[in-house]
This record gives structure tokens, C-alpha cells and sequence, in this order.
């Protein structure tokens, strides 16, 4: 509940309400798209750094070699979007990304999931 001095200034014609909604939805588009974009940066990021590490020190890598990328692609047909072009793309996006937070000096967080 506002309080009397917080109360949102209501409209008294339909114009000026059916303005005030299409603004409110704008704003927060913006900043609904903003979130996403930010996570799934971050998740192909994550993407990234799991495959490279696989591709390091995988205890089976071997068995994949240069076929691993289509074998996670045919494993992950439930992610939307997540297809053998794009998994190529994490695997190089990691190395370009980390280079930004160094010369930012940001820390991260690898999540271990």
C-alpha cells in the first residue's frame, strides 16, 4: 500500500491511461531484454569455460576428439537454440570474454554447478 505522499498520479481520460501503460510496458521490455541478454552472455560464457576445461583435462576426451561438439549438440536437442554452430562459437567466445574481465580488472565466479 502507498502511502498518501506515494501515491501514483491516476489519468482521467482513456488516452492518457492506455499512454501510461504502453510506457510502462516499454520500460520494463527494455529491461526484461536487458536481464536475458545479460544471462545468456553469461550462460554461453559458462558454456565456454565447461567445454575448454572438458577439452583440457576430460578424462574421456579422447573418445571425442574432434567429433565433440556434434556429440554435445545431439545430447542437448532441448535446449532451444543450442545447435553445433553455436556450440563452436562458446568454445571461442570464452577466450575473448576472459581477456575483457582481465583488462577490466573484474573478478568473477566460475559457478560450479
Amino acid at each position: 500500500m502507498l502511502k498518501k505522499d506515494q501515491q501514483i498520479e491516476l489519468k482521467s481520460n482513456f488516452k492518457e491511461l492506455v499512454s501510461i501503460i504502453s510506457n510502462v510496458q516499454d520500460i520494463l521490455q527494455r529491461f526484461a531484454t536487458k536481464s536475458v541478454n545479460q544471462f545468456l552472455t553469461l550462460r554461453n560464457w559458462m558454456f565456454g569455460y565447461y567445454i575448454v576445461e572438458y577439452e583440457q583435462n576430460g578424462d574421456d576426451r579422447a573418445k571425442y576428439g574432434e567429433n565433440l561438439m556434434q556429440e554435445i549438440a545431439n545430447k542437448l536437442t532441448h535446449i532451444k537454440g543450442l545447435r553445433f554452430r553455436q556450440l563452436f562459437f562458446v568454445q571461442r567466445f570464452l577466450p575473448n570474454i576472459s581477456s575483457l574481465f582481465v583488462r577490466s580488472s573484474r573478478k568473477i565466479t566460475i559457478l560450479r554447478l
